[in-house]
């Protein structure tokens, strides 16, 4: 199309494109349950709308049906474990369709002395493969972390993307390109987002969010005294607390 969006003029149509498996679930993100021996994906059920959004243009040009956001717990897994799984959609006529089969191997026992390999970064956003000009795209260099981690997937077990994820800005489509892009490594390992508390091994992790109250008496402040006066030093001897934004760097800017 040409002349722009005031008078678009129509120079060609191409042939009809359809996908192949346009309902199956995609983007799975593994995450670190309340136990251990669990995994999980998103907590808690919302249903939400435009209306749900703060202003422009999430309310207007940003918005989008983003469709159906499952979650799933698999318990009592054996540590160590590599499991097979793949993610089901209930249609309307009583069928299901699914999603390609993906790995991942269950987390180590509550102090297992052994190699655990932890990657923490922030600040990453998204950017297109194709090297589109789009809206937001700030972050062509979020695509070199990206790749960076797909390379070396089988030499770490867990990542915290502790904020500043998609840069999203108010639409909703960054969100899905952003899961597109981690894809290969959220379906693969633990992908933590604060902010939250979880053990790994011989890990307690305590990821704040400096976005809000965290002064003395709040809500958080509660959250993080009680995940590190809970910590088991003996099963967790390494103790990590880190929050976002963070508390020291070294750039100048």
């Amino acid at each position: 199309m040409f002349c722009g969006l005031s008078n678009p003029k129509l120079v060609a149509v191409s042939n009809f494109i359809a996908f192949a498996n346009p309902k199956a679930p995609v983007y799975p993100r593994l995450a670190n349950g309340k136990s251990w021996n669990e995994i999980q994906s998103a907590a808690g059920t919302l249903t939400f709308n435009r209306n749900s959004m703060c202003g422009q243009p999430a309310r207007t040009v940003g918005w989008r049906d983003p469709g159906f956001i499952h979650t799933s717990f698999l318990k009592e897994l054996w540590p160590n474990m590599r499991y097979t799984y793949r993610l089901g959609h209930f249609m309307s006529d009583g069928s299901y369709v699914w999603s390609k089969r993906y790995s991942f191997k269950a987390s180590p026992y509550p102090g297992q002395n052994s190699l655990q390999r932890v990657i923490i970064f922030g600040d990453m956003g998204k950017a297109e493969r194709d090297g589109s000009n789009e809206y937001a795209n700030y972050q062509p260099g979020s695509l070199n972390t990206t790749d960076q981690l797909i390379k070396d997937l089988d030499n770490f077990d867990i990542v915290f993307h502790i904020g500043d994820m998609p840069y999203a800005n108010r639409y909703i489509s960054q969100w899905d390109q952003f899961t597109a892009q981690v894809q290969q490594i959220s379906s693969t390992v633990p992908y933590m987002i604060a902010r939250y508390a979880t053990d790994y091994g011989m890990f307690r992790f305590c990821i704040a969010d400096t976005e809000h109250d965290w002064r003395e008496g709040s809500e958080q402040y509660k959250f993080i005294e009680h995940c590190l006066a809970t910590v088991d030093r003996k099963q967790q001897p390494w103790l990590i607390f880190a929050a976002h934004r963070p508390l020291g760097y070294s750039s100048n800017d």
